[in-house]
């Protein structure tokens, strides 16, 4: 049986008002919860560039598109925070 793999692709994150008016991006606020409910299902995270999967957990990787400046000042915080 493979292993179960997700890839989670952000465009960009921003503050949660400016959210209503682009469906691509998502708030910052948001994006913690969203790992934290990842770390707290205990997913594997894993790396696209040497991706060690697990056979018994979901393994999940996070990318991101465009490489905007709120990768480096909201992303970067948040994935160090939850590991």
């Amino acid at each position: 049986m493979l292993p179960k793999f997700l890839i989670l692709n952000y465009h960009r994150l921003i503050a949660p008002a400016a959210c209503a008016h682009n469906l691509f991006d998502v708030g910052f606020d948001q994006f913690r919860l969203q790992l934290n409910r990842l770390k707290e299902n205990n997913v594997n995270f894993v790396s696209l560039e040497n991706p060690v999967m697990s056979q018994t957990q979901l393994n999940v990787a996070i990318t991101f598109d465009d490489g905007t400046l709120s990768d480096l000042i909201y992303a970067l915080p948040a994935l160090k925070e939850t590991g």
